[in-house]
Parts: structure tokens; sequence; C-alpha cells
């Protein structure tokens, strides 16, 4: 016997699957299915599956134990294993688009001026003052000593991961928005203390620049759970063909 429910909600659909004692939950997030990069072959890896376990349910009471499997088994090579071959080709496309992208981010940038020498010497000299002064002078300098610091990796750094890991955020921060100040033309608005406006409009393109370094990071983090979800897809293909986990990746992989 094949039993089958959908259970939606405003974070995800749950698929609630069982094949005599037997049970699997599969869990799509909203989230992913309304991201513009995988969103659509997960719609269709979502509706697939719907599909072929709402065609089980019905048919499973006349069907034998060996007759519902190779039903299940048909209905998933047509309806269910396209939809998984373009989920894992646009997670790996969405991957590489977003660790390019977070790459060109935090990468630092430096004008001709400042020889490759000069930035070892920098980091150098870091090394030599306490923490705190170490710190305080890289966060003065983001774009000049931050940057060269990050340059030279954590382990060249002296400072702990954590520490670490915000100056190398703050330096991402500050360069884009030296990039968004440049390629959108910020400028303030006339104010009491400044009525004449039209400065470079750093504070709002530093907050700018943050907000996408967030964004970047939670879809990172979201496309990053997609191999979660396929595993899930396999278990409820293994289930219903009464198969095992093995062989389930092997037909959808086929």
């Amino acid at each position: 016997m094949f039993e089958f429910l959908l259970n939606p909600s405003p974070r995800a659909l749950a698929i609630h699957m069982a094949r005599g004692e037997t049970r699997h939950v599969l869990t799509v997030e909203t989230d992913l299915t309304a991201n513009e990069r995988v969103g659509n072959a997960v719609t269709a890896l979502q509706s697939g599956l719907a599909t072929v376990g709402e065609d089980l349910q019905k048919r499973g009471p006349l069907l034998s134990p060996a007759g519902l499997s190779d039903a299940a088994g048909a209905a998933i090579d047509t309806t269910v294993r396209p939809a998984y071959r373009d989920v894992v080709a646009s997670t790996l496309a969405a991957q590489r688009a977003l660790e390019a992208e977070w790459a060109d981010i935090m990468t630092p940038r430096f004008p001709d001026s400042v020889a490759p020498a000069a930035r070892v010497e920098q980091r150098e000299h870091v090394r030599s003052r306490k923490l705190p002064d170490a710190l305080a002078a890289a966060q003065g300098d983001l774009l000049g000593l931050g940057a060269a610091i990050v340059e030279g990796g954590q382990g060249l750094s002296g400072l702990p991961t954590d520490i670490f890991q915000r100056l190398q955020r703050d330096v991402a921060v500050e360069g884009l928005a030296q990039r968004i100040v440049r390629d959108a033309g910020l400028k303030t608005e006339p104010t009491l203390e400044y009525p004449l406006g039209g400065a470079p409009d750093l504070e709002t393109a530093r907050t700018n620049a943050a907000g996408r370094l967030d964004r970047l990071d939670n879809e990172r983090a979201l496309i990053g759970r997609v191999p979660a979800l396929l595993a899930s897809v396999i278990t409820a293909v293994a289930l219903m063909t009464d198969a095992t986990r093995q062989k389930a990746l092997e037909r959808l992989a086929a």
C-alpha cells in the first residue's frame, strides 16, 4: 500500500509518503522555488513528485507490490528524472555564478601604483604590532592596509579567524561602496550643514554594498541546501520503487 500527502505552508511544501512500514517526508523550501537561478527546475521537480505520488496513491490498491514498483519507475523516468537533472544542472551553474560574484567582491583591488612588495612590507609591519593596534590601523585604512592584510590571507595576517573574516568583509564592503559611487554616481543631497550637496554619498553606498553582500551570502547558503533536497528526493524515489538509494540515484542520474 502506498500513502501520499502534500502539506503546504508559507515556508515550505512537505511531501509525506509511506510504503508499508517505510515513511519519508521530503521538504521543499518556498525560497528555493522562488529563486531566479534554480526556482523553475525545483518547482518542476516538486510538481513531478506530486504527480507521481498522487497517481501511485490512486492506483496502489489495484497493483501488486511489484506492479506498484514498476509503475513508479516508469512514471519517475518520464516525469521526475528530467526535472532532477535540471535541478542538478541549474544548481551547478548557480554555484559557479555565485562563487564568481563573491570572489569578485571579496578580492581586494589595488592601484597600479601600489607595488606587491610594498603590501608585503605592510603585512609584516602589522604582524609586529599588538592585535588591538593592528586592527585599529587596518580599520582606519581599509582599502590600503586592510586590503593588504586580507590579500595575504589569514595565515599571514596573524589575526584570529573571526577577526580576519570581519576585516575581510569590511574591506569588501568599502571596496564595493567605492565602485557603487563611481558607477552609479551617488551624490549627497543638500543639508543644513552642507547646502551645496553633490558630494560622493559613501554612507548610502556602504549601506547598499553591505546589503548586496548580505543577499549574496544568503543566496549562497540557500543554494548550498539543494544537495540535501536532492538526497531527500533519492530517498523518496527509493521508497516509491522499493529499491536501494544507490539504485534510485542511478535511475535519476541516468
